[in-house]
């Protein structure tokens, strides 16, 4: 803001390592090479045809960087040309440690599952015997030995622990912090089958999410303030205006998609439009009604449906004369002049 920051780009030039630096009134550009090197050479004439501001190499820096491009700003000696966005962290950083607690647990849950897929038959005897199966589709164990020991004997399936409960009860838990910490919302599809929800619950349903582009938009807010600035002093110079464009008062702002009942949306606009609190041009442009010249098509249907509306009806009347009957050009001589409309008269009278 202060109008003496330094930005810079990475990149690779033809096979080699650049940067690009942008100060408040100048672009360069530096690379790292050999002149005496033949290959570095033969990159040399290369380049030399893509940068239009060459200076040869003419300062180097402490570490062995050469400049071989200098030209000033295209938006003046005040502001530099380039807008740096940088945010604090991912969106999933803050919950990183629950994140790798829910892995951890999910883990341990497909290790249980693993170890207690298969029964586990627990024996007591002295003496074991394991007969040939009687079956494809098991094995049978034999206890030899005197009464004595065939009464001590037994055989039993362990059971496995029930922890089915505490580990939904864990992962869940895990899934809602994350959920809550990061203000994320997952809206499953059947929630909103029926189309019939309105605005007011979807955004009830976003609400996580609509908090979190609030929190984030304090950290957008200058990057976007300057990015418009440097757009208002280049179309100032395209427009031939630098000064009127560069004064011109903008306002930056953020505008959150929620997903909306459409036909609820229409019909909030036509109300408003309706009450006169909000004109026809503004209600296309916040249906997202984005058509080209589609307002003065509007227009023009208006006028050609007054126009046919006021026209139709003078023809008409034009037609048929003031009183309501046909005017003839010509006299009818199969005209009885009955009027059939009399009272106390027939047809045939």
């Amino acid at each position: 803001d202060k109008g003496n920051d330094v930005c810079w780009v990475e990149y690779t030039l033809k096979g080699k390592r650049a940067v690009d630096y942008y100060g408040v009134d100048y672009i360069d550009t530096w690379v790292y090479y050999d002149d005496k090197n033949e290959e570095d050479k033969k990159w040399l004439d290369k380049v030399k045809g893509l940068l239009k501001n060459w200076v040869n190499g003419d300062v180097v820096s402490e570490d062995g960087w050469k400049r071989i491009s200098h030209k000033p700003t295209q938006v003046g000696n005040d502001l530099c040309q380039l807008t740096y966005f940088r945010v604090n962290d991912i969106p999933s950083g803050i919950v990183e440690p629950l994140i790798q607690s829910l892995e951890k647990a999910c883990s341990y849950v497909a290790e249980e599952v693993k170890s207690s897929a298969f029964p586990q038959l627990f024996i007591k005897s002295a003496t074991i015997t394991s007969l040939p199966p009687m079956d494809a589709n098991g094995k049978v164990l034999a206890v030899k030995g005197d009464v004595e020991t065939l009464k001590a004997s037994d055989a039993k399936f362990l059971e496995a622990p029930d922890a089915s409960n505490i580990a939904t009860l864990h992962l869940t838990t895990l899934r809602d912090e994350i959920y809550h910490a990061s203000q994320s919302v997952i809206i499953d599809p059947e929630v909103l089958k029926s189309g019939a929800d309105s605005s007011a619950t979807m955004k009830i349903l976003f609400t996580p999410e609509i908090q979190w582009c609030q929190v984030m938009w304090v950290q957008f807010y200058q990057p976007l303030r300057r990015m418009v600035e440097v757009f208002k002093r280049l179309v100032g110079k395209v427009e031939g205006n630098p000064l009127s464009f560069a004064d011109l008062r903008v306002s930056v702002g953020q505008k959150i998609w929620i997903p909306q009942n459409r036909a609820e949306e229409v019909d909030t606009t036509c109300k408003m439009v309706y009450a006169r609190v909000l004109s026809r041009e503004s209600a296309i442009s916040e249906l997202g009604l984005n058509y080209i010249g589609d307002y003065e098509k509007i227009q023009k249907e208006w006028e050609e449906e007054i126009e046919l509306k006021a026209r139709i009806p003078a023809e008409v009347k034009a037609e048929i004369g003031e009183g309501g009957e046909q005017v003839d050009d010509e006299p009818n001589p199969d005209k009885t002049g009955v009027d059939n409309n009399d009272k106390g008269k027939s047809i045939q009278e």
